[in-house]
């Protein structure tokens, strides 16, 4: 058998390194790829970051205006200004919690610039938000539940927890796992 395969060399390497080079290249990024994906990673970090910090400053102005005006009851009107840059803020950041978790923001971004945010709005945004929406709710009888739930925000818990770490004021999870009932 050894023979034959001797006699077939001259076609057999060609046509193999063929298959193995084709794979190969199907399976790699070239480095010119490469720079242009990490291009592209850094301009949607880069967009996202300051979506981010826009609806973070929006959404603190309502805040501290709330906050520093304690002269007067909170109103319906304070329900409204903080509600609207809130959901704004909270859902662009479930989009960067989506983009780390599926791997669309670099690394560097990742850990440098948007876990540390995401940490702060699981730790302190979320509950300082619904506490004060609940507690404008409360003063004029809105129906606005302002219950936490964790399941409404999991892909930031999730971006969190694999690349963070939560602190100790972050929201309890409202609806724990069930028990392991298999032993």
């Amino acid at each position: 058998m050894l023979p034959e395969i001797v006699k077939y060399q001259d076609v057999a390497v060609p046509i193999l390194t063929f298959f193995m080079g084709f794979f190969a290249s199907r399976f790699t990024l070239s480095k010119a790829d490469r720079l242009s994906h990490e291009a592209a990673q850094f301009a949607l970090s880069k967009q996202m970051a300051e979506s981010q910090n826009q609806a973070y400053t929006r959404l603190m102005q309502a805040l501290t205006k709330f906050v520093n005006d304690k002269d007067r009851p909170p109103t319906i009107d304070d329900f409204f200004a903080i509600s609207g840059p809130a959901q704004d803020y909270l859902f662009q950041q479930k989009m960067v919690a989506d983009a780390i978790l599926s791997h669309q923001i670099d690394a560097q971004s990742r850990d440098a610039t948007f876990i540390p945010k995401l940490t702060e709005t699981a730790d302190k945004v979320i509950p300082t938000t619904y506490a004060t929406l609940k507690k404008i709710a409360d003063k004029h009888g809105l129906p606005y539940p302002a219950e936490f739930e964790r399941a409404n925000y999991q892909s930031i818990f999730d971006a969190v927890e694999k690349f963070g770490r939560l602190g100790p004021y972050a929201p309890p999870d409202v609806h724990p796992p069930p028990p392991d009932t298999q032993n």
